[in-house]
This record gives C-alpha cells, structure tokens and sequence, in this order.
C-alpha cells in the first residue's frame, strides 16, 4: 500500500491521467490483491497464536540452544517428528510450570498444522508480491503521464471526515472563521437572517424581533403580534415573519413596525423568496407560491407530511423535516431531484446555502453544524460543542459578503463567521 500510495503522489504531481479503462482495470486486479492480502492477515493471525507460545523469551533460549535460526524457519524440512518431540520434551523439563500448560495444548498435529502454513505463507507472500509489482508495471505503462506541463492540477478525492463516518467532496473545502460572538437578551429563538449588515432573530418567548449590528449591538426590538418562527428576507429594509398560525407578516425592520398581513390557508412554518415570490410551508405538507399581496399563484405537495423548512437556491428548493431527519432537493414546481437522509439530523431547525450550492444545516440535539454537498452525496461536521454550538437552531448565509449566522436557542449566544472558499 506505501509503495502505491507514493506512486499515486508522484502520478498526481505529474498530472496523472488514466483513462477510464484502465482505471476499472486496475481497481480490479486492486481489489483482487486486497482480498489476497485479508487471506494472508487471517493465516498469520494462525500462525500468531502457535507463535505466542514457543515466541516467548523463556522458550527462544531453549531453540536458540537446540536449532540454528535458519533451522527454526524452515521447520517443515529441517526438524522431523522426533526431533520435534524431544524440543518439546527438553522445554517440558527446563521451563517453568506455565510452560508446561501451554506446551501441552498443542499436540503434533497443530505443529504439523505449523509447519503447512509456514510454508503456504512464503509461498503466498511471493505471489502477492508478484502480483502488486505486475499491477504497478501494468498502471504505468498504459497510463498517460504528461511531464511538459508542471502546473497545478486538480486532483478530485474524497476524504474521511473527522468521525471517519462519511466522506465529503472537495467542494465542502473552506474556512470558517469567527467575526464576531454576540450575547442576545435570553429568550426562545428560532431562526435569523442578515438585512443590510443587521442582524435579526425570532424570540418565540417574548414575541418580538430582535435587531443587532453586527458589530454585536443591540440595534432595536420590534414587538409582534405573537411568536415568531421563521423569517425570510425580501430587501433591504423588509422581512417576511411567519408565526404557526393562518398569516404571515412583512414587517420593516429600520421602521420596526408591520407593514402588512398575508392571510394563508393553513398553519404557516417555513418561508423562502425567490424571483419576488414567496413560498410558504402550509400545514407541513404542501408548498403555497403567492406574491407578497398575498395573491397564490401556484401550490405542489410536500415530499413528505413534516416540512417545517424550506430554502431556495440557484433554481432549487430544499425542503427539510424539523424531526424526520431527511432533507429533499426540489425543482421549482416541487419534483424530488435527490434526498439525504442521516438518523443523526433529528431536530434539524435551519437551512441554509452559499453561492457555491452547499448546504448549512443546524442539528439542534447534536449541537452541531453539518454541511453537505450540492449534490447531496457528501456531509462533514463544521461547527461542534467546542465552537460555542449549544442547540444551535437558526442559520443564514449572507452571499454578498460571504458570511454566515448562527443562533442558538436558549443560552443568547449567536455567531457570525466569515467563509472563505478554497480555490
């Protein structure tokens, strides 16, 4: 494995190219090696447990004084039945009483046994040395190798993330940084969002909006007419607030008042814009698309009965079940284009996304913050306890300015961080 991973490194500074034919090639003959190699672990695992008990100090003073080395490693031809027996008798009167016990549990078949394997393994080990230096002869000759052109070159691969529970892509590749750890006034917040460089988050508890700077001070409260849930930006200066009741309300956040009412068919939850509509999770089960008057224009059923969120980007919805654990990707009109799926995503309370197409996800009960890929395939842990997550349930990702901010529920602890995406 050493000697193919250094290949592997010098084809990839090269800029390594192999066609797809030889790479499924290849991979055969390596999976064929491998299930070689976890033979050849299992015999020496054998081989392993007759060696614990001839292999100790006590007993290699007895073969040192009976056999040379070179005796001792080719047992099968150098040691018959009987020369065999008197090793065993001349350990039983020199060793030690535990000796005696664990000589006695091997007979002269399990030597004979011994003997087999020892060989078979040499034998084996030959093979699979053959057969990995066949393999390397045969990637190096049929590949592509271009040496003209030392520029860097992007390598596509996938590694294990810290929990070593599932691999994320190269597109997940970026920096988190915190810019700023803002103390709230203790309430019940759910959700936030970025309004021209102020922060806004629902406290469910006192019923109001609270506006910081995002310097971390307090801007203002705006007081509701109920507890608010999720909100959704629709410009500079507007937010659209949605309470879990039959209306949804748009509210001017530098004026901090109610600028109109949006009577909905149903409980509303979670609420997305988009091309100057909104979409607006109905009773957890469908997807109503109306303009800000409140005039619907369109409305799809939900994949599932338990949508609570609900967030666009670049032409797609993304739906997302608060404690089913499943996130859907959706066309506009609502078709599932993929579903991720993890039992570890119960609680999931907020969505977000960058320009890149990845995903933010906050999992309130695992106090952590997961990013997947836009295609949905990949997952890796961004924030955790250490970073202040502690039922982290709002998040939103400012794309002009590349930041994102997260809230935690009940502690008044929220935090911006500045991405910064790897070329």
């Amino acid at each position: 494995m050493k000697i193919m991973q250094m290949q592997e490194q010098k084809a990839a500074a090269n800029r390594y190219n192999v066609p797809e034919v030889i790479r499924r090639s290849t991979e055969t003959d390596y999976n064929r090696t491998m299930k070689h190699k976890e033979t050849l672990k299992t015999m020496i695992d054998k081989v392993d447990i007759v060696t614990e008990i001839f292999c100790s100090d006590e007993n290699s003073k007895i073969f040192d004084n009976t056999e040379s080395k070179e005796q001792e490693l080719d047992l099968p031809v150098a040691w018959d039945k009987k020369k065999v027996l008197k090793v065993i008798d001349d350990m039983r009167l020199k060793g030690t009483h535990d000796m005696n016990i664990r000589i006695q549990a091997i007979s002269t078949d399990d030597l004979n046994i011994l003997a087999e394997i020892a060989n078979k393994l040499l034998h084996d080990l030959h093979e699979l040395r053959f057969e990995i230096n066949q393999l390397m002869s045969k990637m190096l000759s049929e590949a592509a190798i271009i040496t003209s052109q030392p520029d860097k070159v992007g390598v596509n691969i996938k590694i294990l993330d810290r929990k070593e529970s599932a691999p994320f892509h190269l597109s997940l590749q970026f920096d988190v940084n915190l810019r700023q750890q803002i103390k709230l006034s203790v309430g019940n917040m759910l959700d936030c969002v970025i309004v021209r460089n102020k922060l806004v988050f629902t406290d469910i508890s006192n019923e109001k909006l609270l506006v910081y700077n995002n310097d971390g001070s307090s801007n203002r409260d705006i007081k509701l007419s109920a507890g608010p849930c999720f909100v959704s930006v629709l410009s500079d200066d507007n937010v659209a607030v949605s309470y879990k009741l039959n209306y949804i309300e748009i509210i001017s956040v530098n004026m901090g008042r109610v600028r109109s009412v949006i009577g909905t068919n149903g409980q509303a939850s979670g609420i997305a814009h988009h091309n100057e509509l909104l979409y607006v999770v109905i009773d957890k089960k469908k997807i109503d698309i109306m303009f800000q008057m409140g005039e619907i224009v369109g409305s799809f059923p939900c994949p599932s009965e338990s949508i609570w969120i609900i967030e666009t980007n670049q032409n797609k919805l993304f739906l997302a079940e608060a404690f089913g654990g499943n996130l859907y990707c959706c066309t506009m009109n609502g078709e599932v284009i993929w579903k991720f799926s993890d039992d570890n995503m119960r609680f999931l309370l907020g969505v977000a996304a960058d320009s890149c197409g990845n995903l933010f996800m906050t999992l309130r009960d695992h106090h952590t913050v997961v990013s997947v890929t836009p295609d949905g395939k990949h997952n890796k842990e961004i924030l955790t306890r250490r970073d202040g997550m502690n039922c982290p349930t709002g998040i939103y990702y400012d794309k002009s300015n590349d930041c994102m901010l997260v809230c935690n529920q009940r502690n008044g602890d929220a935090f911006l961080y500045d991405i910064k995406h790897q070329n």
